[in-house]
């Protein structure tokens, strides 16, 4: 609203507390009516509004750093423009108790930078008056801020406190505070990683010498190996790979897609590239009830969209090992199949399994072939066109993780079932051991022999 002299009166309502503010001081009594007007009753002088928010930074010595870093950024025109903003603007007290390390990696790129100052900016005015309580509100970085009063009267933002309130501008608002707010968004992706729950992963990033590399990308997706998935790995493992950097960094880069792979850009099915060369991860997305299960190469996402500045974490529950063999080699490999490789090569099979995938397959061991007849497995092995049939029944042109397998609908639904109670069964099978994984698919080890329809023997 236009007054009679300069500046504007700016009046702000937060309906759930019923107060109002004129240039963030309180409304105490509305609606005066006079024979020639309406008085409104507030217990304070309103503030002038003559400067933007930008003239007010811009013009007190306390903030010299901040209107540097506005400076290298194109937010200085924002803030000196039309609007109802509200800034935290740390002092330069504040940004001089950021360590000296952290605060020139944050300023060295812009992006970085700009993510942190959008993080001090609500697109909306919120007046001291109208913190009451506990709140929470959006930054212009896309971010949660936590705005709250306590019992001593105080308002914090985050673990920053309001150290002068209400410096009101013709635009919005200036809260002046006492720390400097860093979101995610704002810092490298390396330090998003220690701040996700996967500070295990970082150590390993220095020893295989990644930590320049991964910080001097842009728009990539790091597939974080949680804390405890990197605890749970065997003694021997950690020891082989942190002996051998070079092998540790080839783990570590089929890890690291690069583009900025939101939650929201993962499709079933998709394969996404990685820094490994020609290696890609197969993503899987299964609705179970109310939720989404989300699968890189079966090792579960538990936790999403963790942004910095230069890409996202998606935090993962189990470390990805790049696989060097197709369907048909890993078994070949292992004295555990060799009845169900011996099978395969009898009907001729066993080039399909090292084709391009993605597929599944349900390998019972020998002890599975075991539990049938021995005169009826050598009847089923002389058999080609009932063999085929048969081996055929174990596999499916798809790409189905252990833990998510028994939410699909269709052709899998038909040749196995898994109770969410129980491990997957089938014809009286059960899967053994899970995920073990090839170029071109997955192995399911099974301890029974699926039986196609029309096909008999006992089991």
């Amino acid at each position: 609203m236009r007054t009679l002299g300069p500046g504007e009166i700016r009046t702000t309502a937060y309906s759930n507390k019923k107060i109002v503010n004129a240039n963030c001081v309180k409304v105490v009594r509305v609606d005066q009516l006079a024979s020639n007007g309406v008085i409104h009753v507030v217990d304070g002088i309103l503030p002038n509004t003559k400067k933007s928010i930008l003239e007010i930074i811009s013009q007190d010595s306390r903030f010299t750093t901040l209107k540097t870093a506005l400076g290298r950024t194109d937010l200085s025109s924002v803030l000196d423009s039309d609007g109802q903003m509200t800034v935290f603007a740390p002092t330069d007290s504040a940004f001089d108790s950021v360590p000296q390390e952290t605060l020139q990696r944050l300023v060295a790129d812009e992006k970085c930078l700009k993510n942190l100052l959008l993080h001090h900016v609500i697109p909306h005015t919120i007046c001291a008056d109208a913190v009451t309580g506990r709140h929470r509100t959006v930054s212009m970085a896309g971010e949660d801020l936590k705005v709250q009063r306590d019992s001593d009267d105080k308002i914090f933002v985050n673990t920053a406190q309001v150290i002068q309130g209400n410096v009101l501008g013709y635009n919005g608002v200036v809260h002046v505070i006492d720390n400097v707010l860093v979101p995610n968004k704002a810092r490298n992706i390396v330090d998003v990683l220690s701040a996700s729950g996967a500070s295990s992963l970082v150590e390993l990033i220095e020893v295989a010498g990644l930590t320049d590399t991964l910080r001097s990308q842009d728009n990539i997706a790091i597939f974080a190996p949680s804390d405890q998935a990197i605890q749970e790995l065997p003694e021997e493992t950690v020891k082989a790979l942190t002996s051998n950097p070079a092998a540790l960094a080839e783990v570590l880069q089929y890890h690291v897609v690069p583009q900025a792979a939101f939650a929201r850009d993962l499709r079933n099915g998709a394969m996404l590239p990685t820094l490994l060369g020609s290696n890609k991860l197969h993503i899987s997305v299964k609705d179970w009830f109310f939720h989404t299960i989300v699968n890189v190469q079966c090792a579960r996402v538990v936790k999403a969209d963790q942004g910095g500045c230069n890409g996202v974490v998606h935090v993962i529950n189990k470390v990805l090992v790049p696989p060097t063999q197709t369907l048909a080699d890993v078994l070949d490999g292992n004295e555990t199949f060799s009845i169900l490789v011996k099978a395969l090569r009898q009907a001729d099979l066993i080039t399909a399994l090292q084709a391009d995938g993605p597929l599944t397959i349900f390998a019972p061991t020998n002890d599975a072939f075991k539990r049938i007849a021995d005169d009826t497995l050598d009847n089923l092995l002389k058999n080609t066109e009932a063999l085929i049939k048969v081996l055929k029944h174990h596999v499916v042109e798809d790409f189905l993780c252990c833990d998510s397998c028994f939410s699909r609908r269709g052709k899998f639904r038909q040749v196995f079932r898994r109770s969410p109670f129980s491990y997957s069964s089938h014809d009286g099978a059960s899967v053994t051991s899970c995920d073990t994984f090839a170029t071109n698919g997955v192995i399911q080890v099974i301890d029974r022999v699926l039986r196609p329809p029309g096909i008999h023997f006992d089991n």
